[in-house]
This record gives structure tokens, C-alpha cells and sequence, in this order.
């Protein structure tokens, strides 16, 4: 339930009225917050320009701010971090990764630099990002609280809860409220639009894991397959020489040779020319490989034929689903709709797939599905909304996004309709929120992550920019411009530059100009599409 205790709170505490100046005082008489459900637990004016998370190593160049963490019954963890000078007057939300079982601090670290009231929570619970046991009881069964509290009420309550703690200190709400987030975050973000739809003005959601009861079912497709058809997994060096070869067979897929597909998904590589020769070797796939890797690209299906999910595109890195090891998530999901803490994902037949796929889509869809196409509330609220996904994503099925986003349309009435509050950008060459081949800095803000920051702190080149203008300007974004580092690294230069274009457009280049240059693309019609 929520709770309206902020005006009391700053009314208690001498803070109502005008903004006025913060100091160690305004952030100590925040303990005065605690009420009904909500403790607050620790206070600190921190103006040493350092703090230590636990077990982490310092974070450094903070701006004097108060710190606040509370406990939200029965046991949600938050963290609220606000200047107490240069305050721009906007609160951002941060989005966890995996089962979000811990505290982002370096995120809330990076808000913070740029002017914020940020907040964070471990969502109920306190766990490595891909250890889901916490859902289990004492009984060895799924206790759905948990659940719901790590999937919606977690963040609802944070959400919800830090605002308070931001008005009360400030002595008055934050103009402006965003979300910013990837994975896990980029769904949770997509929850709040869905569930509640005024929480936030502003929304960033990157490869959001929605569909969670779907997607993550069919990651462990992958080593189904493998284990079922060849008993184990193909070696790294395999796969490796198959998606070398699928990039140098699609890249031109677009009209222009330069390393990058523009969209895997239409990529008909045959792993059959890669079959080996009497002589075998690391580099090439034996006959039993070929169909294991067809059956991989083309995900799981009923018996008739029917897609279930999406499968793995032929350019995408294989290794996080189909590597050594079954991809941990998929297998603590597995546990889940078994009900079964020590169920082992390898008692599931290909055979047996779609009842295990049905099982987990009615068990978990209403529960942290996060798929609700309208968005009328969010709309009509005046919020923004930028969905963003890596082409290349090796965990998250980027064809999940473009699904998702077409019913959006649909729902709402029409592409243009839609696109004044919702844009979605798909990212060629990136992978997971982070990395890849392709241009994959523009703001995505994953301190965890390959760099991510962008070339120019602006609307034109960073995510966070772009929506704020859109929401205190009114000017949408029409592209952002994305950089490749040379190897990644900001310090060797800029190997690349490319626009990112609001779906259903592409960069299309004009001809002549120097294909490393955003200046020669502009955003059209796909010239691929067929």
C-alpha cells in the first residue's frame, strides 16, 4: 500500500515551502520519515567527495550529498543519494540487473555527478544478480511474495517511498521524475509505464526483459538441444568460426560492407557450409552440429511447427546461452516452474519443451510478464517512453522488443500516433546493454559494463539527454548518435560514429561519404527489408 506521509513528513520536520539550503542537519532530521511500514535506517551527510560500498571498492569524485537507506516492510532495501547543492530539480530512478538482489551503487554514484536525486533497491531480497533461490521457502517452494516483491512491489514501493524522502528533504517534489535502466531494469521501467503510469515522466528502457516467462523459458533451449542431440555442448571454437562466417555472408545484407549486420534476424546463413570434410577440426561443425545449430537459430517449437519463442540469430554471440554452461538465470527460472529448488534443467526433453514453455508462461505471466501492450495511462499522463535493444543482444531475443513495440502500435493506433510518446531504437552490432561490434556508447549508463558513456553529453549523442528534452522541451528524439571507441577505449579515439533510427527506420548511407561518419547516414526505410 502506498503511503502519503510526505507532506506530513516535511511539514514535521520544518522542511515545507521553498527550497532551501541542505545541509548535515536537513539530512540528519530525515530519520523523522520513519512511519507505517517505512524505517529509515541510516542518514549521512557525506562531504568527503568518497563513500565505500560494502565489500566494493571506494567510489570516488561524489559532490557533498545526503545519503539515506530504508527499509520498506518486510524486508525491501533502498538507497536515496541527493546533492545538497546543484540540484537540477530531477529525480531518476535506477534499474537493477538479473534478480536485482543488490544495491547499484556505482549508478547511483553516476546520477548523482550529474545533478540527481537517485534511488536504488535490491527489490526484497539480497542475492547475486543470477541466483534466484531467494523465492524458495523453508518448505522448498516458491513463495510468490517473493516473487511479486522482487518482480512489481519492490519497485512501486521504491519508487514511490524515495520521492518522499526527496521532497522532504528538498522541502518540495522534484520538477521532473525518470527511470533509467537495462535488462531487468529496462523491464522494470516498463512495468512502472504499465502499472503505474504517472510514477515517471520520463522512461528508459534498454534490452528490457520482458516477456520474462517467455524468453527466459526458451534460453535454455539452446542447451537442450545440445545436450539432448550431441551430448554436450559444440565447442567454443565452432561457434566461433559460425558466426565469423554468418557476419562476412549477411553483412552486406543492408547495402553496405562494413562489419556490422544491420539486422541478424534476416541473416539465412547455412551452418551446412561449414560441415566438415573427412579431415573434421576445430573450425568446422559435423552433421549432428548443423541440425543441432539449425535447431538453436530456429528456437523452440510445438510439434506442428509453431514457434513458441524467438531462437538465437545467426551473428549473435552464442556463448552466453549455448557455451559451456547452461546460462544460470534460465536455470534458477527452471526451478522456479518446477516448483523444485534442485530440479535439474537436463530432465527436459525437446519432446517435452512446450509443456515446460506453457507451465512457465501460465505460472509467471501475470506475475512479471511486464507485456501490456496499452499504454494509454502513461500517455494520457504526458510521459515518454524510449525502448532501446541491441541487435547483437546474446541473452535478451532482440525480436522480442520489435514484438512487443508492433503491439504497442497497434494498440495505440498507428506508428505516428505512437511515436509521440513511445520510440524504440535498435541497436546494430550491440550486445547485452553494453559491447559488441558495433557503435555501442550513446549514454546507456552500465557502470558494471564496457564503456558506455557517450561522445558528447547532449540529446543528439546520449540517452539521458535526449529524454529529458523530450519531456521538458516537447522535442522527440529522431536519432541519437551512437560511437565506437577503438577497442573500446575513449582514450585510443573514435573508430566509428552511426546514427540509431526510431524503428521502423534505419541509418541509410547516402552514397559516398566516409561509412565511419554519422554525417553520411540519415534515417529511411530500410533498404534490406523485403
Amino acid at each position: 500500500m502506498k503511503r502519503n506521509i510526505a507532506s506530513a513528513i516535511c511539514l514535521g520536520l520544518g522542511l515545507a515551502g521553498p527550497a532551501m539550503a541542505q545541509s548535515a542537519t536537513d539530512c540528519s532530521n530525515l530519520t523523522g520519515l520513519s512511519s507505517d511500514g517505512v524505517t529509515i535506517t541510516t542518514t549521512e551527510f557525506i562531504d568527503t567527495g568518497s563513500f565505500t560500498p560494502p565489500g566494493q571498492e571506494p567510489l570516488t569524485d561524489l559532490p557533498p550529498f545526503c545519503r539515506v537507506a530504508l527499509t520498506i516492510d518486510p524486508e525491501i532495501s533502498v538507497e536515496v543519494w541527493m546533492p545538497v547543492q546543484g540540484w537540477t530539480g530531477r529525480f531518476v530512478g535506477i534499474g537493477g540487473g538479473g534478480y536485482a538482489g543488490y544495491i547499484e551503487y556505482q549508478e547511483l554514484a553516476g546520477g548523482l555527478r550529474e545533478g540527481s536525486a537517485v534511488a536504488n533497491t535490491d527489490t526484497g531480497h539480497s542475492s547475486d544478480w543470477f541466483l534466484g533461490g531467494f523465492a524458495f521457502n523453508d518448505t522448498g517452494s516458491v513463495d510468490m511474495d517473493k516473487v511479486v516483491t522482487f518482480a512489481s512491489r519492490g519497485i512501486i514501493e521504491m519508487t514511490h517511498n524515495a520521492k518522499n524522502v526527496v521532497a522532504a528533504f528538498y522541502g518540495e517534489p522534484a520538477a521532473y521524475s525518470y527511470w533509467s535502466g537495462c535488462s531487468t531494469g529496462g523491464r522494470q521501467g516498463l512495468m512502472q509505464v504499465q502499472r503505474t503510469p504517472d510514477a515517471y515522466d520520463g522512461v528508459i528502457a534498454g534490452a528490457p526483459a520482458i516477456n520474462w516467462e517467455r524468453f527466459i523459458a526458451a534460453e535454455i533451449w539452446p542447451q537442450i538441444v545440445m545436450h539432448e542431440m550431441l551430448g554436450g555442448p559444440i565447442a567454443q571454437s565452432k561457434w566461433d568460426a559460425v558466426s565469423t562466417a554468418a557476419r562476412a555472408a549477411c553483412d552486406a545484407g543492408d547495402g553496405l560492407e562494413d562489419g556490422a549486420v544491420a539486422n541478424p534476424a534476416r541473416c539465412d546463413f547455412d551452418p551446412a557450409e561449414l560441415q566438415c570434410g573427412a579431415e573434421g577440426g576445430d573450425a568446422c561443425l559435423t552433421a549432428d552440429e548443423v541440425t543441432a545449430v539449425r535447431a538453436i537459430w530456429d528456437g523452440p517449437m510445438r510439434a506442428d511447427g509453431t514457434p513458441l519463442w524467438f531462437g538465437l540469430d545467426p551473428t549473435v554471440p552464442i556463448g552466453g546461452l549455448a557455451g559451456e554452461q547452461a546460462f544460470p538465470i534460465a536455470v534458477e527460472h527452471a526451478r522456479w516452474v518446477m516448483d523444485d529448488p534442485d530440479f535439474d534443467w537436463r530432465t527436459i526433453t525437446m519432446a517435452d519443451f512446450p509443456a515446460y514453455f506453457d507451465a512457465s508462461n501460465s505460472k509467471f505471466n501475470d506475475v512479471i510478464g511486464t507485456d501490456e501492450a496499452d499504454l494509454s495511462g502513461f500517455r494520457d499522463a504526458g510521459g515518454k517512453l524510449i525502448i532501446w535493444h541491441g541487435w547483437e543482444d546474446q541473452l535478451i531475443f532482440a525480436p522480442g522488443s520489435i514484438d512487443y513495440y508492433d503491439r504497442v502500435v497497434a494498440n495505440t493506433g498507428g506508428l505516428d500516433r505512437t511515436q509521440d510518446f513511445a520510440r524504440l531504437f535498435m541497436a546494430p552490432g550491440v550486445e547485452h546493454c553494453a559491447g559488441g561490434t558495433g557503435p555501442n556508447a550513446f549514454g546507456t549508463r552500465n557502470a558494471r559494463l564496457p564503456v558506455t558513456m557517450p561522445l558528447k553529453m547532449d540529446a543528439e549523442h546520449d540517452l539521458f539527454h535526449a529524454i529529458t528534452r523530450w519531456v521538458e522541451e516537447g522535442v522527440a528524439p529522431d536519432h541519437i548518435i551512437a560511437t565506437r571507441y577503438t577497442d573500446n577505449d575513449p582514450a585510443n579515439g573514435v573508430e566509428r560514429t552511426r546514427p540509431l533510427c526510431p524503428y521502423p527506420l534505419v541509418a541509410v548511407h547516402d552514397g559516398t561519404g566516409d561509412i565511419d561518419d554519422a554525417a553520411s547516414f540519415t534515417c529511411g526505410e530500410d533498404p534490406g527489408a523485403k
